[in-house]
């Protein structure tokens, strides 16, 4: 009695069976033909060609092998005087010829029917000439000693499970003008080691290559658009695989328990990782999920415990059911923000996960989510997150702390039960979520905090079961402070009476002050009530002392005060210290008064004193006076007194002079008695710098000076030699 093994569903095979048994019994030949020792059976197709067929008997499974060795098919055979050319080989002809070694197959051949080589254990070799266009449906199937078979550039289509279970075979050729390899096309190929897909296929059928054990390479043109349902599964001795641009979908378990596989390439163009595709690809070290997917089916990456990280981008909308189950050497996870629901068993059983953030799109943890991930130390859940399924993270015994937001209103039956390691728990519910049986471990050495004003709630509820005692209300919120410079200051938080009420200190460094916070507020110490996550940052800035100095020198002087040693007009800055070691910076505003010299010629008459500038004088000579500006500055005034002695002189030259009014704003009048000849007038400011000159003619008694343009001041009026002073307000 002899044992066949399928590689398919039950069903399929009950179904397969009964559909040849019918068959067998339907089929007839016309007449048989002897040629190089072997009878086969025709039957006539057209009026010139047959068709190769089998014998029909009612005991067929006994005269199966009614052929054996090397058979060859006569291109055409004759019949009652009318020769028929052979154009086909119809379904079943040569069904379990174990004794079958090789078979030639002329050109005049076309079509090579279903199952006509199904199980010819014996054939070793097999031509098919350029004539055939089509192979059918297991056709060379279980046929364990064929090595190797050229397919021609003419045939366009292979049935299904055309070489399926074909052991032995190590080699294959498949011509460009196959558009597509059929289901279970080479299944089971056990030695097929190799296979090169021509640019002309579009579609990889489903468990095209599965079970092809000794795989190890395998190159998928830019023309294939599909691979299909458990395409190459349990191909274990296949190590890489790049996916095509081209390809838009691939099926279920299409690379399942690939445990060879250490890479693979997912192009953009796919848009969803279907069920179970990388499942117990043990060997798989790393993968890159483009931003083109949208979806993770179940069990995508079930088992594949070579995965050390993973990164689902923002693209990805939903992870399916026990997607990254198993994966024990998965030791970091990014979760894009697209993801609203963690599911069952997603996580289940990844040990090496020890952190993971879960995004704020997320509302759900799933049942079993993250059950045994014994080595998770920290886990974020977002506030987005409103219940956490039954077993959620339990045996996760490196969980020591757990903060539970105050979004969520339920947990499920063990969520946390195992998780030994847990003494902590934060939970910013207001409202106290419903709890389940058996949720958290160890209930007496763990302690619970609750939000400021809910501790009555909680004593009240079901969590007062298992922390009787260890219920304390708290701050439920994260508070940070720091400084915007460590070595400018430093923040402390003092905790008050009331539980969510901290008063801030800012205390700055040496050389440094407090500014503000960084909300604009200046109060230091500064007492806040925090409802809700919060950050102080506190503002110091450098401490800078500043002394701005005016001063003035006069010219030829320098200033040597403060550090400064200057001589020109304009503005200097010092850097100094203060005596704790502070900067210090002094402005100076520098102004150089001017030193005035100049020289008055003046004429008296003999017996007459010069009365002026700070001279009284009575005889010819040179005189020098030296006086200080209203600014301090010394000012030299140099008199050259001429003495006038004939009495003609002095006659011409005695007048009598007044000013009306004096002092005088705008205007004033010189009035002058006995000017008996041309006289000169001059003005001086008190410089000694002569503002005017003009000549008087002989007999003038009086004359207007306009006054508005000179300000306000002391002023000398000269008429000849007599001199008078002027006040301009």
């Amino acid at each position: 009695m002899r044992t066949i093994t399928f590689g398919k569903p039950l069903s399929r095979l009950i179904i397969m069976v009964a559909i040849c048994m019918l068959s067998f019994h339907a089929m007839a030949y016309d007449f048989s033909y002897n040629y190089q020792g072997n009878t086969l059976y025709y039957n006539i197709t057209s009026d010139n060609t047959v068709e190769v067929t089998y014998y029909s008997s009612d005991n067929y499974f006994q005269n199966n092998n009614y052929v054996s060795g090397d058979v060859v098919i006569p291109s055409s055979v004759t019949n009652n005087d009318t020769t028929y050319s052979v154009t086909s080989i119809g379904n079943y002809v040569f069904w379990e010829c174990s004794g079958l070694t090789s078979v030639t197959i002329p050109n005049s051949v076309t079509s090579i029917g279903n199952y006509v080589f199904w199980e010819c254990r014996g054939l070793t070799s097999v031509t098919i000439p350029n004539s055939v266009t089509s192979i059918g449906n297991y056709a060379f199937a279980y046929c364990s000693g064929l090595t190797s078979v050229t397919i021609p550039n003419s045939v366009t289509s292979i049935g299904n499970d055309a070489f399926a279970y074909c052991s032995g075979l190590t080699s294959i050729t498949i011509p460009n003008s196959v558009t597509s390899i059929g289901d279970y096309t080479f299944q089971s190929c056990s030695s097929l080691t190799s296979i090169t897909i021509p640019n002309s296929v579009t579609s990889i059928g489903n468990y095209t290559f599965s079970y092809c054990s000794s795989l190890t390479s395998v190159t998928i043109p830019n023309s294939v658009t599909s691979i299909g349902n458990s395409a190459f599964e349990d191909c274990s001795g296949l190590t890489s695989v790049t996916i095509p641009e081209s390809v838009t979908s691939i099926g279920y378990r299409a690379f399942r328990n690939c445990s060879g596989l250490t890479s693979i390439t997912i192009p953009n163009s796919v848009t969803s990782i279907g069920y179970m595709v990388f499942a117990g690809c043990s060997s798989l070290t790393s993968i890159t999920i483009p931003n083109s997917v949208t979806s993770i089916g179940e069990r995508a990456f079930f088992y594949c415990s070579g995965l050390t990280s993973i990164t689902i981008p923002n693209s990805v909308t939903s992870i399916g059911n026990s997607a990254f189950s198993g994966c024990s050497g998965l030791t970091s996870v990014t979760i894009g923000n697209s993801v609203t629901l963690i599911g069952y068993r997603v996580f289940a059983g990844c040990s090496s996960l020890t952190s993971i953030t879960i995004p704020n799109s997320v509302t759900s943890i799933g049942d079993m989510a993250f059950f045994y991930c014994s080595g998770l130390t920290s886990i974020t859940i977002p506030n987005s997150v409103t219940s956490i399924g039954w077993s959620a993270f339990e045996n996760c015994r490196g969980l020591t702390s757990v903060t539970i937001p105050n979004s969520v209103t339920s947990i499920g039956e063990f969520a946390f039960y195992g998780c030994s390691g847990l003494t902590s728990i934060v939970s910013n519910a207001v409202v106290p979520p419903a709890i389940g049986n058996e949720v958290f471990p160890n209930p007496n050495s763990c302690n619970v905090t609750v939000p400021c004003g809910s501790l009555e709630a909680y004593m009240a509820s079901s969590w007062n079961n298992y922390f009787t005692y260890r219920i304390t209300e708290g701050l439920s919120f994260d508070l940070s402070v720091a400084a915007n410079d460590d070595s400018f200051g430093s923040v402390s938080i003092v905790e008050t009476q009331s539980c969510n009420v901290r008063t801030l200190t800012a205390t700055p460094s040496s050389c440094k002050s407090f500014v503000a916070w960084n909300d604009g507020n200046t109060d230091n110490p500064r007492t806040v009530t925090i409802t809700s996550d919060t950050s102080f940052t506190a503002i110091f800035e450098s401490v800078e002392i500043s002394n701005d100095i005016t001063a003035a020198i006069c010219q030829g002087s320098a200033y040597t005060e403060n550090g400064f040693n200057v001589s020109q007009i304009g503005v200097y800055t010092q850097n100094l210290q203060t005596i704790n070691g502070c900067d210090s910076v002094v402005t100076l505003t520098l102004t150089v008064n001017p030193v005035y010299s100049f020289t008055i010629d003046a004429t008296i008459n003999q017996g007459e004193t010069y009365h002026g500038n700070g001279f009284e004088v009575s005889e010819a000579g040179t005189y020098t006076q030296n006086l200080q500006t209203v600014n301090g500055c010394d000012s030299v005034i140099v008199l050259n007194l001429t003495v006038n002695s004939s009495l003609g002189d002095v006659v011409a030259n005695t007048i009598e002079v007044a000013l009306y009014p004096n002092p005088a704003e705008n205007y004033t009048v010189l009035k002058v008695q006995g000017l008996k000849e041309q006289t000169k007038v001059a003005l001086f400011d008190v410089r000694g710098r002569k503002l005017r000159e003009f000549d008087l003619a002989a007999g003038t008694e009086s004359v207007r000076l306009d006054l508005r343009d000179l300000p306000s001041g002391v002023y000398t009026l000269m008429i000849g030699n007599t001199t008078k002073k002027l006040i301009v307000e």
